[in-house]
């Protein structure tokens, strides 16, 4: 396949056009995450109009993403959380991600300095 900048373009544009719909629903842990990203992963394969099993293509490139981290914290975030956490003060993260949020916080060495942590879907509000 030859690179197509405009196929990949659309396709990206499918991909978020399918996050935006979806991201305003209150996942409760990452096995309900894990189908909304298989999905997207098929929709994109879908778009680029890739000869592939795109089911078993999709799912392999959720089990790769799931592995990674996916956020990248300021140079001060964990040790403002540490050092938070030493003094006692009480910290709750509120975000609009999606519960992989928690093992990313884990996977930084924060998970006993924030254990609590919100959901705010777009438009809606939670209470943590």
């Amino acid at each position: 396949m030859i690179y197509d900048e405009a196929l990949l373009d659309g396709a990206l544009a499918v991909g978020q056009q399918y996050l935006d719909a979806v991201h305003p629903t209150t996942l409760a842990d990452e096995a309900a995450e894990r189908p909304v990203w298989v999905h997207y992963h098929q929709l994109m394969l879908e778009a680029l109009d890739l000869d592939v099993d795109r089911a078993d293509v999709a799912e392999e490139i959720t089990r790769i993403w799931a592995t990674t981290m996916g956020v990248e914290p300021y140079p001060w975030t964990v040790p403002t959380l540490g050092e938070l956490s030493r003094r006692g003060v009480p910290v709750v993260v509120l975000s609009d991600a999606w519960p992989s949020l928690r093992r990313w916080f884990h996977d930084l060495g924060s998970q006993p300095v924030c254990p609590c942590h919100g959901h705010l879907g777009r438009g809606r509000n939670h209470q943590a």
